[in-house]
């Protein structure tokens, strides 16, 4: 293969993981808002003019995906300028579409300006190095060296990375981090700024996992029959429940509650055991309809917050019912009124080691770590044929698999068979990312 094929090949791998982590940069943590309305409300606020020290970051990763690109047409055999017109076309409409969709994300702020920096940079990007590589077609043979040693060194990298975060997640899934100075209480935060409004009935802790048919059977750490009390400071009992729980790295907290109002939010507590907004042990609350645990263990930080587990429509009415939430071994189930609801979060599967909350998490995860994965094993090692090039994908992707799957057994954690398969997917699907051929050399 000439050294042109080798420059687009290897461009055509860094610009498919570039695009794929740039969209995970923009939109993580994959919480979006609920209503049409509050959309709206955000977008209004988009046009405003922002600049400030993440304006020459933008500038600057947008330039270099105008470059991939360019370098990544450099083998098709002439110059098309209507095909430059659509691809600069393409190129605002990434930009437009990535500012639209982060109006969505409520931790993020989308701008008029970050649209224009990055559809300008991106855009003389590609046509400056389109321009340059035309005058100076010899110029090719001096990228294809780096191009492909950084798009081996990704490969090997990020194989490296997904296994460590692997091995990380299932060995530290315990609850030995959690602090004793926590404070526990029913209807707040310790700061007094996260009310919430209802009543607690009952409340009782336990130090193992149990299904609600179980609980009578066992005698809690701690219980607490509360009728009538809207709030309750149970400062005395704090050290006492993480001296249990941390002794059998596991719990169940059983609550019996009402809310007066379906769209609380904050999240407000119900229970929590923390002290602070950032700082805890673990946390029930109410946010709308959700019901939302924070849980600290040695992956998931000091907030619990790293994969904060979340079931939709728990709150749906003002009437009293128990909730049952339970953890071990890295798995979260939880009960409404003695019926499990799904899903069992698990708090070491990828979309934990990536932080994503959305519901969709792991698929979102395998995505981001995977394809890219597969694409640049195809364009770092690329070969004339393209069977070859997906076996050679399917060589270097399996004792990463293997890995993952060890480590989970070690750990006595479920293996999750079909996220497995969906990881050998996703890499096929980026290693059959068209490759540059000889017959694509520029004339």
């Amino acid at each position: 293969m000439g050294r042109q094929t080798d420059v687009a090949t290897a461009a055509r791998g860094l610009l498919v993981a570039g695009v794929v982590w740039l969209v995970y940069a923009v939109l993580w943590p994959f919480i979006f808002v609920q209503s049409s309305g509050e959309y709206v409300s955000r977008l209004s606020g988009a046009t405003a003019i922002i600049a400030d020290w993440q304006t020459p970051i933008h500038a600057l990763v947008f330039l270099c995906l105008g470059a991939l690109l360019a370098l990544a047409t450099l083998s098709w055999p002439d110059r098309n300028p209507r095909r430059d017109r659509w691809m600069l076309a393409g190129i605002v409409f990434l930009c437009l579409g990535l500012e639209l969709a982060q109006v969505a994300v409520p931790d993020r702020h989308a701008a008029i300006t970050d649209f224009l920096i990055d559809a300008l940079a991106a855009s003389a990007g590609f046509l400056a190095t389109g321009r340059l590589l035309r005058r100076r077609p010899q110029w090719a043979s001096r990228f294809a060296g780096p191009l492909v040693i950084t798009t081996r060194g990704l490969a090997i990298a990020l194989a490296v990375a997904i296994a460590a975060l692997a091995i990380t997640f299932h060995a530290r899934t315990g609850l030995q981090n959690w602090d004793p100075a926590c404070t526990l209480l029913l209807g707040n935060e310790t700061t007094g700024q996260r009310p919430w409004r209802g009543q607690v009935a009952e409340w009782a802790i336990y130090d193992r996992p149990l299904e609600p048919d179980q609980l009578a059977q066992v005698q809690p750490v701690a219980a607490y029959d509360l009728r009538g009390s809207q709030t309750a400071d149970l400062r005395a009992v704090g050290e006492t429940i993480v001296d249990a729980v941390v002794r059998t790295d596991a719990l169940t907290i059983d609550v019996t509650c009402a809310t007066d109002d379906l769209e609380q939010s904050g999240p407000a507590r119900i229970v929590t055991l923390s002290y602070g907004h950032h700082h805890r042990n673990f946390t029930v609350a109410q946010r709308g309809r959700e019901l939302v645990f924070r849980l600290r263990t040695l992956t998931n930080g000091p907030n619990g917050t790293r994969l904060e587990p979340c079931w939709p429509d728990v709150f749906v009415d003002t009437a009293e019912h128990r909730h049952t939430l339970n953890y071990a071994a890295g798995q979260v189930r939880f009960f409404v009124d003695g019926q499990q609801r799904r899903p069992v979060v698990r708090l070491y599967d990828l979309r934990a080691q990536l932080a994503v909350q959305s519901a969709a998490g792991e698929i979102i995860a395998v995505i981001v770590l995977f394809l890219p994965l597969g694409a640049l094993i195809r364009a770092g090692w690329s070969t004339r044929r393209r069977r070859t090039g997906v076996w050679l994908a399917c060589g270097m992707l399996s004792p990463w698999l293997v890995v993952l799957v060890v480590a989970a057994m070690w750990a006595g954690h479920t293996v999750t068979w079909w996220s497995v398969l969906l990881a050998a997917v996703i890499t096929l699907a980026g290693a059959v990312v068209p490759t540059a051929h000889s017959t694509e050399r520029m004339q």
